[in-house]
């Protein structure tokens, strides 16, 4: 009897600690990430490279975690890049696999609204950091 009502606790609480791992992991829905961004500010090693930019805006495809990063007025556009939300320390990164070295690697990932509604996304690594305004929705 003691057995059955141990082991009826156990289940329950590994049920309690599934519910809360989905219930945070639906909050930090990347979604949100999917569609056309313009990058408004770029730093790279502290320097600040959007003037180098062949284009100013990037992509993140959620059908196929595909990316499109535009290259500089010296290196190639990548249309394969490939993209990945990750929990690093009870924090959401996104990683990157991209043939353009500045894009390349796990970022700190915020996204909030302006007050006019607009997302707002800023990327952090070690070495750049970005700033961007999504201008289309990823359908």
């Amino acid at each position: 009897m003691k057995y059955q009502k141990k082991r009826k606790i156990k289940l329950l609480i590994w049920s309690l600690f599934l519910s809360i791992l989905l219930i945070s992991c639906e909050k930090e829905n990347p979604r949100e990430l999917c569609g056309v961004w313009v990058i408004d500010k770029m730093t790279v090693e502290g320097k600040p490279i959007e003037g180098f930019l062949s284009v100013n805006t990037m992509s993140f495809k959620c059908n196929d975690n595909s990316a499109y990063f535009h290259g500089t007025i010296n290196s190639k556009d990548d249309n394969n890049a490939k993209w990945k939300v990750i929990e690093e320390d009870n924090q959401s990164n996104l990683k990157i696999e991209s043939s353009l070295g500045i894009y390349n690697g796990n970022f700190e990932i915020v996204i909030d609204k302006k007050a006019n509604g607009q997302l707002h996304l800023l990327l952090k690594s070690p070495k750049t950091q970005i700033s961007a305004l999504k201008i289309i929705e990823d359908r």
